[in-house]
C-alpha cells in the first residue's frame, strides 16, 4: 500500500526515464532493444493503439509505504526471446 500525494509528470524527458525504468524492472531484458526507443519524443507522440489516448506518467511522493516481499523464482521471470 502506498499513500500520498500524486502529481502528473510533465516533462517527457523526465515520463520517459521512469518509462524506461519500469519496463526494465518489471521485464528485465526482454525489450532490451526497444526500451532504448522511449525517449522523450516517444512519451510526445505516443497514442495508445486502443483507445487513442496519450500515454501519462505520474509521480506519488509517498507519505506512508506498507509491503510485503514476495520474491518470483528465477524460473518465474520473463526471459530473452520469449514471446507472450
Amino acid at each position: 500500500m502506498l499513500f500520498g500525494k500524486a502529481r502528473k509528470v510533465t516533462l517527457p524527458a523526465e515520463a520517459a526515464e521512469v518509462m524506461r525504468y519500469l519496463v526494465e524492472k518489471f521485464m528485465p531484458g526482454f525489450y532490451r532493444e526497444q526500451v532504448k526507443m522511449i525517449n522523450a519524443e516517444f512519451i510526445e507522440r505516443y497514442c495508445s493503439s486502443i483507445d487513442g489516448n496519450p500515454v501519462a506518467v505520474y509521480c506519488i511522493k509517498p507519505d506512508e509505504i506498507s509491503a510485503k516481499e514476495n520474491r518470483a523464482a528465477p524460473d518465474e521471470l520473463f526471459k530473452l526471446g520469449e514471446t507472450l
